[in-house]
């Protein structure tokens, strides 16, 4: 299967099966169990307004180049030789490889990583903030909270290690944007808030994050719905497989063995004609598969770029989206023109500092938008200079 890169937020809290197959990587040293907040879908497949005034321009200027300059501070987790380090903008070593395993920084400026099977939590300088102590751990969600695991059961602490929601659940996943994590106890998801407190009682065989829109895609015996944020059905449960809503309103469903889209209401705006589909874009494109092949659609279903290619990702903010043709990736525009031409055995999403991993043979390294090499090819394992992205462990079509 081809990893289909979400770069906005997570996706999925996975059923049991797929929660099987991540807890396989997780004993190969690849994941964290608890940092996925639930990356991978139900299937399988987690601006500057400058003022009129000279001044007004200045000050936007200084905060552009300070925003510039926070992203160009961080640092990527890469992996050399069996052991996992982080490096700058430059691809310098700032923190040695040394771990078993580590994470991206979160928002609060501490990584996961793991020593001799136990996880602790570490700050930029590789100083431990949190001693290795649990036997699972994931990223620090930005309400200062991460899911660890002692024992068997799962709770959460805060930034200085001191319990603030005990272990009691069989799996826990990252907070989200919208305040609630996904939980699992008793076989069974639901939804908790910060306070430990179910926001929604555990009653799902599967359970999504809340979109934008405040509905989020759940999964009951074999179909799927979407509640609200009180764990009542807005569109009933009817579909072989249900993705998140984008921001324009449509999520993409499945029926029989074809996806369409449908508006929260539930109702079908592009009908059921596709082998494949992925959420709308920020530029209002989504990518679709017809038979063999890959193309883009706009929010009537109507082909902007026909289907040519054998993989197809999301459009990024930047403009670009990651393709495969002839067994190389290369990065098109929104005219379906190659911007970067085929040239690489696999591609991810360009990240915010306009950076995007690239895989030559088996070493990662990364490229501009221009498709020219910033940091060369030379990691067993690399990561963008933000988010933690565990569907990179899956393996590539």
């Amino acid at each position: 299967m081809d990893k289909n890169k979400k770069s906005k937020k997570p996706a999925f809290v996975i059923s049991s099966l797929i929660g099987v197959a991540l807890l396989s990587l997780l004993k190969k040293g690849c994941l964290s169990e608890s940092s996925k907040g639930g990356t991978a879908n139900f299937d399988g497949e987690l601006t500057n307004t400058l003022g009129a005034t000279g001044n007004q321009e200045g000050t936007a200027s200084r905060g552009e180049s300070s925003a510039k300059s926070q992203l160009m501070d961080r640092l990527a987790v890469i992996k050399n030789e069996e052991k996992w380090g982080y490096i700058d903008h430059r691809g310098t070593s700032v923190i040695d490889p040394q771990y078993d395993y580590a994470d991206s920084f979160a928002n609060n400026g501490l990584a996961v990583v793991t020593i001799e099977e136990k996880y602790g939590y570490i700050n930029h300088k590789g100083i431990f903030v949190i001693d290795p102590q649990f036997d699972s751990a994931g990223a620090f969600a930005d309400n200062g909270l991460a899911a660890v695991k002692i024992g068997e059961k799962w709770g959460y602490i805060d930034h200085q290690g001191n319990l603030v929601i005990d272990p009691k659940y069989d799996f826990a996943y990252t907070f989200a944007e919208h305040g609630l994590a996904v939980v699992k106890t008793r076989e069974k998801f639901g939804y908790i808030d910060r306070k430990g407190a179910y926001a929604v009682y555990p009653m799902f065989d599967g359970a999504n994050e809340f979109a934008n829109n405040g509905l989020a895609a759940v999964k009951t015996g074999k179909t799927y719905g979407y509640i609200n944020q009180r764990g009542i059905f807005v569109v009933i449960p009817k579909y072989d497989n249900a993705k998140s809503f984008a921001d324009n309103g449509l999520a993409a469903v499945k029926i029989g063995e074809q996806y369409g889209y449908i508006d929260q209401k539930g109702t079908s705006v592009i009908d059921p004609q596709f082998d494949s589909a992925h959420e709308f874009a920020d530029n209002g494109l989504a990518a679709v598969k017809e038979g063999n092949q890959w193309g883009y659609i706009e929010n009537k279903g109507v082909y902007v770029i026909n289907p040519k290619f054998d993989y197809a990702k999301t459009f990024t903010n930047q403009g670009l989206a990651a393709v495969k043709i002839n067994n190389q990736y290369g990065y098109i525009d929104e005219k379906g023109t190659f911007v970067i031409e085929p040239q690489f055995d696999y591609a991810f999403e360009f990240a915010e500092d306009g950076l995007a991993v690239v895989i030559v043979g088996e070493k990662y390294g990364y490229i501009n938008h221009k498709g020219a090499y910033v940091i060369d090819p030379r990691f067993d394992y690399a990561w963008n200079f933000s988010t933690f992205k565990p569907e990179l462990f899956l393996n590539r079509a």
